[in-house]
């Protein structure tokens, strides 16, 4: 039986695409992504995913970029963190942070497979979305 001790340690993303009912198949942050996820012992979560390669401000500050920039940097980003649970085939992450306010106060839950040190995680498909999309998500503990 899995439970939230299999769970921790840092795991750096080795891809991330999303799938369509329709067979089509998209990469939110380009074909090779970078990310960290860390489960605690205690029961936290932080998650960081990012294109490669995104573009620098010329400002050396976030507050003094253009408006442009910030939309380009938060398009190629996502982060939340909080705690997460176990629950049979299924992990919830419990957002109490995040770059997408929307997000925050609500739980991310995934389905998992964990085969030492892969995880893949796979999105639970939202019953309005007609598209049927999917994020697949495969990660690698890091030694």
């Amino acid at each position: 039986m899995i439970s939230k001790k299999d769970f921790i340690g840092t795991w750096r993303l080795r891809s991330y695409e999303v799938r369509w009912s329709s067979g089509r198949v998209t990469y939110p942050f380009g074909e090779k992504p970078e990310g960290w996820l860390t489960y605690t012992a205690d029961g936290f979560i932080a998650v960081n995913i990012m294109a490669t390669n995104r573009r620098r401000f010329e400002a050396r500050e976030l507050k003094m970029g253009t408006a442009e920039e910030k939309v380009a940097a938060a398009e190629t980003y996502i982060s939340y963190s909080g705690r997460y649970d176990i629950d049979g085939d299924r992990i919830k992450h419990h957002v109490e942070v995040c770059l997408f306010p929307n997000w925050v106060g609500q739980d991310q839950v995934r389905i998992y497979d964990l085969q030492g040190d892969k995880l893949a995680l796979k999105t639970i498909t939202d019953p309005r979305d007609e598209q049927g999309r999917q994020g697949y998500l495969i990660w690698e503990r890091v030694k």
